[in-house]
Formats: C-alpha cells, sequence, structure tokens
C-alpha cells in the first residue's frame, strides 16, 4: 500500500499490541500492551525481549543514543538500562559448541537439578536461587563467553543481567533453558527427586556415578540410552523403572568405544525397580541384586565380565523371558547366585558363558524351562553339598540331556555338577513361535523391522533362536525370511514354517 509519504509495510509482534514504539538507527523498540520492552530489527525480526514491565500510559522514545520513557502518573521521565548480553536459542548454542570454540556453559539451576535432569556437557553450576552466583561468581574470568542456561529460561536472564552488572562482556542468554535443549546431557550425582530421563536428551552421559536416593524413582523412557564415560555404576536405593518396549529397548552401555566399560548396574534393598526390554552390556557386572528382587523381563545382557550377580536372602528377583549370552568374550560367569538368594528364572537363553549359572554359599535358584546351552565349562554348577537345585524342564543343547559324568555320561548338552536335579530335561529347545523374532509372543511388523535392521545393518541383539527367524524352513537365517513373514503379514501368505525337532 503507497501513501502520500511512503511505503506501508506490517509485521507481527507476536500477537501482543503496541503501546508506544520509537527508534534508532538499528532497532525499533517497543513497549507492549501487556508492558514489556521488545526489540526488533528494522524487517520485523525480534531480537530481544527485555526484563521489565511498564505501566499503563508509560511512553517511550529514543533520543541522544539513549532509550527514555515517560510514566505520565508521577509526571517522570526514566533512561532505560539496556542490558549488554544477548538472547540465543538452544539449536545456536549447540551448534557453537559444535565449532570447537571456547564456551563456559554456566548452568544457573539448584543442584538437585544440575544432578537430577541432566546438563550439558561440562557445564559449570553456580545456582542462582539460592545464591550460590552472587559470591561465586567470580570463579568466571570476565573475558569469558558465557552461555547462562536455567530450567525454561527465567533464571538465567536474571543472572545474566547480574553478569552484566559486574563487568562481564560476552554473556549469552539461552532461551528456554533446558525445556529447549533436544541433545545429550551430561549427568552424575544424586538423582534426589522423581524424574523421567526422556528421548529427547538421551544419551545420558555418565560421567561419575549415579545414585538414586531412597524414596525416590528414576523412569527412563522407552529408547533411552544410559552411556557410562568410565569405571562408574548406577546405585538404586529408590526405584529404576527401566520400561522398553520391543522396538525401543532402554540401553545401559558404555561410552564410545572404552575398553575398560562400567561398574554395572546396583540395587540395594527392598524397591520396586523393574527391568523390561533393556539391552545391558560392556560392563564388569550387568546387574547386581544386594538383598533386593527387581523384576528383569524380556531384556538382553551381553558382554559382561558378569550377566547377573545376586546377594542375600532378599535377593529373589524374577527372572523371565531375557537372553543372557556371552558368545562375544565369553563371559565368564552369566548368573552367579551368592549368599541365600533364591532367584526365579524361567523361558530364558543362557549361553555362550564359561559358566551359565553358579551357586553358592546357600544360594538356591529355581531353573525352569530354559534353554541352557554352549557354555564351555557348565551350564549349571552347584558349589554348595547342602542342598539341591531345582533345575528341571530345561533344554540343555541336546535331546541327550546335559552331561553329567556321574549320573549322565551319554548326556552330549552342557554339563551339569552334583546336587542338580536336571531331570526330567526338555527334548527340544523351548517352545517357540516361528516368525516370532523378537521374542514377545506374537508375529508382527515389529519382527520383519527387527530381523531385516539384525541382516542389513548389524542391529544387536540377534534373533533369540534358529527357530524364531527361520521362517521359510530353509535352516538359514536371511533376507527370504524378512520377505516371507512380510508376505504373511501384508498379503496372506503361507504361515511360518514351524519344525518339530529346531535346533537353537
Amino acid at each position: 500500500m503507497s501513501t502520500a509519504g511512503g511505503e506501508l509495510f506490517f509485521f507481527n509482534v507476536e500477537e501482543e499490541n503496541p503501546r508506544d514504539l520509537a527508534t534508532d538507527s538499528t532497532y525499533l523498540w517497543l513497549i507492549t500492551s501487556e508492558g514489556r520492552l521488545k526489540k526488533y530489527l528494522m524487517n520485523g525480526v525480534l531480537v530481544d525481549s527485555i526484563i521489565g514491565f511498564f505501566s499503563s500510559g508509560w511512553g517511550l522514545t529514543w533520543e541522544n543514543n539513549r532509550l527514555w520513557v515517560s510514566d505520565p502518573v508521577s509526571d517522570s521521565i526514566y533512561q532505560v538500562k539496556l542490558p549488554e548480553y544477548q538472547n540465543i536459542t538452544a539449536d545456536s548454542v549447540k551448534n557453537w559448541i559444535d565449532s570447537g570454540d571456547s564456551l563456559v556453559i554456566l548452568d544457573v539451576r539448584e543442584l538437585y537439578e544440575f544432578e537430577s535432569y541432566g546438563r550439558i556437557p561440562h557445564a559449570v553450576n553456580l545456582p542462582w536461587n539460592s545464591g550460590v552466583l552472587d559470591t561465586a561468581y567470580t570463579q568466571l574470568s570476565l573475558d569469558d563467553t558465557i552461555i547462562v542456561v536455567c530450567r525454561s529460561g527465567n533464571r538465567s536472564k536474571q543472572a545474566s543481567n547480574f553478569l552484566d552488572g559486574k563487568g562481564f562482556e560476552h554473556i549469552y542468554n539461552m532461551l528456554g533453558g533446558m525445556n529447549d535443549w533436544h541433545y545429550p546431557v551430561e549427568v552424575s550425582g544424586h538423582i534426589s527427586v522423581n524424574v523421567t530421563w526422556e528421548i529427547d536428551k538421551s544419551p545420558f552421559i555418565a560421567v561419575a556415578d549415579i545414585i538414586v536416593d531412597s524414596a525416590k524413582s528414576l523412569t527412563l523412557q522407552p529408547g533411552v540410552s544410559v552411556q557410562f564415560d568410565g569405571l562408574f555404576s548406577l546405585q538404586v536405593y529408590g526405584a529404576l523403572l527401566a520400561q522398553g518396549a520391543v522396538d525401543s529397548n532402554i540401553h545401559f552401555t558404555s561410552y564410545g568405544s572404552l575398553p575398560t566399560g562400567w561398574e554395572g548396574i546396583k540395587i540395594f534393598g527392598e524397591n520396586s525397580s523393574s527391568f523390561n526390554y533393556c539391552r545391558i552390556d560392556s560392563s564388569e557386572n550387568g546387574i547386581l541384586c544386594f538383598n533386593s528382587s527387581p523384576t528383569i523381563r524380556n531384556s538382553w545382557v551381553s558382554g559382561n565380565q558378569t550377566g547377573l550377580y545376586l546377594s542375600g536372602p532378599d535377593a529373589n528377583p524374577s527372572i523371565e523371558g531375557c537372553v543372557l549370552d556371552g558368545s562375544s568374550d565369553n563371559t565368564p560367569i552369566l548368573i552367579l547366585c551368592d549368599s541365600s538368594s533364591a532367584p526365579t528364572i524361567t523361558n530364558c537363553s543362557i549361553l555362550g558363558g564359561l559358566k551359565g549359572v553358579v551357586a553358592k554359599n546357600g544360594a538356591n535358584p529355581q531353573l525352569n524351562y530354559n534353554n541352557i546351552y554352549n557354555n564351555s565349562d557348565y551350564g549349571v554348577l552347584n558349589e554348595d553339598s547342602t542342598l539341591t537345585l531345582d533345575a528341571q524342564y530345561n533344554w540343555w543343547g541336546d535331546k541327550s540331556g546335559p552331561f553329567d559324568p556321574l549320573d549322565n555320561p551319554e548326556g552330549q548338552g552342557d554339563r551339569v555338577s552334583q546336587w542338580v536335579d536336571y531331570r526330567p530335561w526338555l527334548n527340544s529347545p523351548l517352545p517357540y513361535i516361528c516368525g516370532d523374532v523378537n521374542a514377545d509372543a506374537v508375529v508382527n511388523l515389529s519382527d520383519v523391522i527387527y530381523l531385516a535392521n539384525y541382516l542389513l545393518k548389524g542391529g544387536d541383539p540377534p534373533p533369540v533362536s534358529i527357530c524364531r527367524a527361520n521362517a521359510n524352513g530353509d535352516d538359514a537365517i536371511n533376507l527370504s525370511d524378512v520377505i516371507y513373514i512380510a508376505n504373511y503379514l501384508l498379503k496372506g501368505g503361507p504361515a511360518p514354517h514351524d519344525c518339530e525337532n529346531c535346533q537353537l
């Protein structure tokens, strides 16, 4: 639209009607109907929203290189002090960090937030609300480039103003705070509030031990990865709720390619911890239960020095539908039961270790309906002669049963020690559903994705058994099985082949 005086143009001011405005050579300043001072480029791009509210009727002008407001009620004029800090988005902060420039990430949340929720890697914690920054700011250099962060952006604005007043020249306030940070975070210290670690901040990189305090819970969303950057552990005195999904496992592992791994997940005392569709690998000990009985289901434990360690008369967890696999590194012991622990272990595959299950010092695990095979020294070793373990109805890798030099010397399956009741045994592997590649008791598109990921992208873990994945019955696992299952599900093709005498 043209007028005699020039050309009009329009831009949106974020749904806040301007009450009054002023301009300098670069910016347009306005007071909104809500009394907030805003700063725009001349093309209408919002640059900053300045803290402070101005009462109804206040006017605004730019003169003598100063921004002024007038109060008609008191008939007074004030100069507005403009902060020297700048606002910056979380995405811009991530790009800046990735550039390799020297930055100080100053997190002004309270310590419990800093530790429990995670923070930007290498951040420094000087809380604002509790007054720590008031005196500890002297730890910072006036020449530092400082990015100030809080939960939502409110405290960081106040802290940025404070630092500006102390003479710091390179201050950036991260808009939206950690709520808008959708990148990996660093964790360590105490989980002292009930908290959920969300997928958009995964992986959570542990740079020291993590401790879930008593009566507090740490919940992990499906798909979250927790990676340990050193010989650290996750210690649970409250509750760990790791409920993954068939196609979104929760993964506990070492960070990067660390050869030393990490120490494992340690569960202490009575609590309601649970694991479902989790992967635990590359640690000294996968899960350690000290007089604790978490529920462990549908999970894969592999590549650890000890898969599960259970100790104490109250260490009686239910372990069901899990795969404990030592094939990649000849895990010394897949399940170690100690000090009168008494877990119930069913529908699991325990394979590839030097020893599958070891019981000692009064431990009395109940082992029924499992696949225990390809363990080089023992499938089950009982070191306590005062009791006999119930290990009936297991598949030992061969229909002849386990090898027992005294009572079953013809057995071709895994070796068992004395004081193990293994009769009767299963003559074939656990019941299975052919095509149910991920062992969730149903054949669906998740199995197609699971098998394709394993074959084409080296996905891990592998199918629970050859029988489940050998859908077309040709005794091989390949892309033909992927096509076969997809054809069955999507086009009504023949059902997956079911063989009676399948070998795992």
